[in-house]
């Protein structure tokens, strides 16, 4: 194997050298020179070498290392990359765009773009390499409008060229959404709807017209948008295509005008060369004129129109309508522009324009600027302040600005020397060396920033450059925030916290503002919150009479006292329950240790009855209207009636079954260890049902779908209040005498009677009724008459209402079941089975429906009596204690008496399922 050598390579001096010698002896193109120089170099070459190309040869000064040209060659076509973003004549190409040029110096390409010509200096580019400039064939000529961008790709993601005005453009090709366009010697990509179909002046379909006739003026879907008036003045129009209609540019919008509606005239349009760039915003019903002095008006418009405008002429702007210039009064167009700023536009901090408070490095963020009286000076806001920014600085735009919903008010003032960025993360300056003592309106925090508007976008403060927010002070959450429960040096999610909702912590770190309340910490990230001047969204936390603990069902919201949505918990969280709202739709709920409300039909409980405790009839009836409002759908809270001292004597329905059975306790007042009992199975079926669990091997929802336990915990109100309270129980003077009269030594804990010191248990009359002796007393008084008492006459008109399957009566003291005396043989015999079960279940002793003494003492008076009798169904009056003597059941017998009832009610409800 031998070794090539190596080519010569000429020294780029001594090549120009050559190359300049030749030329002048020669005077021959350079071309010529090309092929010259070839030759050459190939005869100081060996034979072995690769030959060379002209091609080689036009790029034989290229550097290896670094892709840049020492020297161009005038009138050679290049392609070439900018290095970074360029503005010029308000169009923009984006760093990283590939376009072509011919060289027109040395140093300088030659781009054109529609119909401007732009120098680019070489080392504002990349040089590609060299390429022959081939002619396109041209399918029509179009006009882009006012803003557009030509994207380097079809799917139209990667712009190539944005431009802020019209301007004309060779189309090499057309699908339906997006025209090929030539562009710098290469191609590009323009949405359609970004281009006027035909070019107004230059086509040959457009001609002058007059307008003969007020008429409507419509938008491009044939909506109306405002009136085209009468005018002896010319106007450039183009057929549409509907043969009926002609299109009319107005600014850089097109709209649509009945033919009839115009005159084709001789006179030309007069043309308007675009002095000025803004893009203005009509107000609504604005009014353009023909004349400079605003009396004959061209065309009104009912809708809020963003249009380029031409000039500025007194106190209107210059719009083109047609071709033909008319006038717009400033007063009729919103005071703000959006605009862009160019990359070294310059902001000043007074109009005299003596201190550059900074230099915009972002081209692309899009700023709410307004006019001053100076047309050359446009404000910019940053916060409160008023700052200056040139007329030459700005690329007008119809883009809007986009903020987060829900931006917060605040303010905060500056410290000197304050830093603005347009982020958090890559720290690009806007704003270096601000003032001191500036006030800026805060929209959120990130991390250790405030953000804050800038022209009506936001941007960024440094934490430290701030000031004007004490320690301690409330802060408001920006967007939706995570609340977090701290447990030790755990943070774990709670829930959410909605934009604005406004706390004062109590500490904070590194990371979090802490609030600490009844010795539990949440905590909010400081990213997602900010100081504010407001006041906590939430009351105080009221306290709960009757504590319960409830969950939620999925990820719930919260909302404060007004109804407004200020967060969510999440799944199966516990929460204390406080209250009822006033409307009874919601659940006031201890939420950060403040008072909060959640719907109750997304929570659940799952214990809260304590048996083990006494139950005071408040709490019975605050558990029964939980319990009712957080299941509708298979309980029902009623009413039945009320008591002597006027307390509500409450029901509850659990279960969807047709078919009821009714269980009652506390007849008697001390005998309220029997409502516990209820309470408990109203609990504990209901958490059944709901969570569709088996409770002691009974699948409960499947029971209570059959048959439906009303439940009345308890029928003595006022004598049940008065064993557990004393004689604040009673309000009726009467009834305080009477009380105080017959109390067994002094004390109430003996008390059987109702509030008019009438048993319940002997006023529901019968056969024998009235052989029942009585007198007044604390117990066994039968009343006045039959029925006298309102508690005996609720139960009846509520059971009249029903058609019950069966009742169980809980009463205290004994450990036996009475449940019989008054019925037929064959009811006898129906219910013995259901009495036995019950035996067997509760180890209690069924008292045999037998014998004088028990038809006596039993036979009438008492609610199970006449329920056998007028209703013929099982009644039956289940003692649930040891013979207690004359006070109320111990508390520390609750466990033995639940474990033996409580499946009672889910057999009696599986009996009744088959009567």
């Amino acid at each position: 194997m031998h070794n090539k050598r190596a080519p010569k390579k000429i020294p780029s001096w001594l090549l120009i050298f050559i190359l300049t010698c030749y030329t002048l002896l020669t005077g021959l193109p350079n071309t010529a020179f090309a092929n010259t120089e070839e030759q050459i170099i190939q005869e100081d070459a060996s034979p072995e070498d690769n030959p060379q190309t002209i091609g080689d040869i036009a790029n034989i000064e290229v550097s290896e290392q670094n892709n840049t040209y020492d020297h161009l060659i005038t009138g050679q076509t290049y392609l070439f990359m900018f290095k970074q973003d360029y503005i010029n004549n308000q169009i923009s190409i984006t760093k990283g765009a590939e376009l072509g040029g011919i060289a027109s110096s040395e140093n300088t390409i030659q781009l054109i773009i529609g119909e401007d010509t732009l120098s680019i200096d070489k080392n504002d580019v990349e040089m590609i390499g060299a390429t022959e400039n081939g002619a396109n064939h041209v399918l029509e000529k179009i006009t882009a409008k006012g803003t557009f961008t030509i994207f380097k790709d079809s799917q139209m993601t990667i712009p190539l060229v944005t431009s802020t005005r019209t301007m004309s453009l060779n189309v090499l090709e057309k699908e339906n959404h997006l025209y090929t366009v030539d562009i710098g010697n290469t191609t590009g990509y323009l949405p359609i709807d970004s281009a006027a179909v035909e070019q107004a002046q230059a086509t040959e379909n457009s001609y002058s017209a007059t307008i003969i006739a007020d008429g409507n003026l419509l938008s491009a879907d044939g909506e109306i948008a405002g009136t085209i008036h009468q005018s002896n003045t010319s106007y450039t129009v183009e057929p549409a295509s509907d043969p009926t209609k002609v299109k009319m540019t107005i600014g850089n919008h097109q709209y649509l005008i009945d033919k009839s509606l115009t005159s084709t005239t001789d006179r030309t349009t007069a043309s308007q060369a675009s002095t000025r760039n803004e893009i203005i915003q009509l107000k609504e019903n604005s009014t353009i004129y023909s004349d400079s002095n605003l009396t004959t008006a061209a065309v009104s418009l009912s809708q809020s129109d963003r249009i380029g405008i031409v000039g500025v002429n007194g106190s209107s702007y210059e719009v083109l309508v047609g071709q033909t210039v008319g006038y717009v009064p400033i007063l009729s167009t919103m005071d703000d522009f959006t605009v862009q700023l160019k990359s070294d536009a310059k902001i000043y901090a007074d109009s005299n324009k003596s201190q550059v408070l900074a230099i915009n490095t972002n081209t692309s963020t899009v700023y709410t600027v307004s006019r001053t009286e100076d047309t050359n000076l446009f404000l910019i806001s940053i916060g409160d302040y008023h700052y200056y920014v040139e007329y030459s600085d700005l690329i007008f735009t119809e883009d809007s600005i986009t903020l987060t919903d829900n931006l917060r008010k605040d303010t905060l003032t500056t410290k000197a020397g304050f830093i603005l960025y347009k982020d958090a993360s890559t720290k690009t300056p806007l704003v270096k060396n601000g003032l001191a003592n500036q006030r800026f309106t805060v929209v959120g925090i990130t991390g250790q920033y405030y953000r804050i508007l800038f022209g009506g976008t936001v941007a960024y403060l440094p934490a430290k450059y701030a000031t004007g927010f004490g320690p301690n002070k409330e802060i408001s959450t920006i967007g939706s925030s995570i609340l977090y429960k701290k447990v030790k040096d755990n943070y774990y999610p709670f829930g959410t916290l909605k934009s604005g909702f406004t706390f004062k912590p109590t500490s904070a770190n590194s990371k979090y503002y802490l609030f600490t309340k009844d010795n539990i910490t949440y905590a909010v990230e400081k990213s997602a919150a900010a100081p504010t001047n407001k006041s906590a969204t939430l009351t105080v936390k009221q306290n709960a009479s009757f504590p319960i603990t409830l969950y939620t069902e999925n990820n719930i919201a919260v909302y404060d006292e007004t109804g407004n949505h200020i967060g969510a918990l999440y799944t199966a969280k516990g929460v204390d329950l406080l209250g009822i709202s006033k409307d009874k739709k919601r659940a006031i709920i201890n939420f950060m240790g403040q008072s909060a409300q959640v719907k109750f039909e997304e929570l659940y409980h799952k214990d809260i009855v304590n048996g083990k405790s006494t139950v005071s009839y408040s709490k019975m009836s605050y558990y029964i209207e939980v319990l009712s409002l957080l299941y509708p759908e298979f309980t029902e809270r009623e009413i039945i009636g009320y008591s002597a001292e006027g307390r509500a004597i409450y029901g509850l329905r659990v279960g969807t079954g047709d078919k009821e059975i009714l269980m009652d306790a506390s007849f008697h007042a001390r005998e309220h260890m029997t409502t516990n009992v209820l309470l408990e199975m109203i609990d504990t079926y209901s958490f059944s049902f709901n969570r569709n669990a088996v409770f002691n091997g009974w699948d409960v929802r499947n029971t209570l779908n059959k048959v439906s336990i009303w439940f009345l915990p308890m029928m003595n109100p006022d004598g049940v209040t008065l064993v557990q309270q004393g004689i604040s129980a009673l309000k009726d003077p009467k009834n305080i005498s009477y009380a105080k009269a017959y109390a067994k030594d002094g004390s109430f804990k003996s008390w059987k009677a109702n509030g008019r010191g009438v048993d319940l248990n002997q006023n529901f009359g019968g056969v024998s009724w009235d052989k029942i002796p009585s007198k007044k007393n604390y117990r066994n008084y039968k009343g006045p008459s039959a029925f006298s008492e309102p508690e005996t006459q609720a139960f009846v008109e509520f059971v009249n209402e029903h058609r019950f399957k069966t009742n169980l009566s809980y009463h205290s003291s004994g450990s036996i079941i009475y449940w019989g005396g008054v019925q037929t043989a064959s009811e006898l015999e129906r219910d013995r089975k259901l009495v036995n079960k019950i035996a067997n279940l509760t180890g209690y002793n069924p008292i045999k429906p037998k014998g004088a003494a028990y038809n006596y003492k039993y036979g009438s008076g008492n609610s199970t009596a006449w329920m056998i009798k007028e209703k013929r169904i099982p009644a039956i009056t289940i003692e649930i204690a040891t013979y207690q003597g004359e006070i109320p059941v111990a508390l520390n017998q609750w466990t033995s008496i639940w474990n033996k009832n409580r499946t009672i009610g889910l057999h009696a409800a599986k009996e009744a399922a088959s009567r």
